[in-house]
């Protein structure tokens, strides 16, 4: 099977991501309803942590697919698998291959254990499998 991640393209993340991603977390619709201030100081440094867009942060040395890649490890890590594959499409958005995401993973697996490798794998064929469908649905 071909790099798939790194070539193939998806209308999910091809589109442009939302707020700088492709993802929301269900907490986050009612933490902004209740304590807009505090979602909007997390939202900032998320979006210079991650470089989005318009975090206007200026010139960074570390891209932003390298950025998503470190926030997948850590989640990966946590075992947060649905975090690690919202991070992976918006890595893969910004161009990282599956190998790239692969070797993340396989440097995480050094402190973080085998089973934090496991997770990030998992991520990277849920990802493969999404793009392969929606690839086949654009060819039909």
């Amino acid at each position: 099977m071909a790099d798939q991640v790194g070539t193939a393209r998806s209308a999910a993340t091809d589109s442009k991501p939302k707020r700088g991603r492709n993802y929301d977390y269900p907490g986050i619709e009612v933490a902004t309803r209740l304590h807009p201030e505090f979602m909007e100081a997390v939202g900032r440094i998320t979006a210079l942590g991650l470089q989005f867009r318009d975090a206007d942060s200026g010139e960074r040395a570390l891209p932003a697919k390298y950025a998503e890649l470190v926030a997948s490890a850590l989640l990966a890590f946590k075992g947060s698998e649905q975090g690690v594959l919202n991070h992976l499409r918006r890595a893969h958005y910004l161009g990282a291959t599956s190998r790239e995401m692969l070797e993340a993973f396989e440097a995480a697996a050094i402190p973080g254990g085998i089973a934090t490798f496991m997770t990030g794998a998992n991520a990277i064929r849920a990802l493969e499998d999404e793009l392969e469908r929606a690839a086949s649905t654009e060819t039909a």
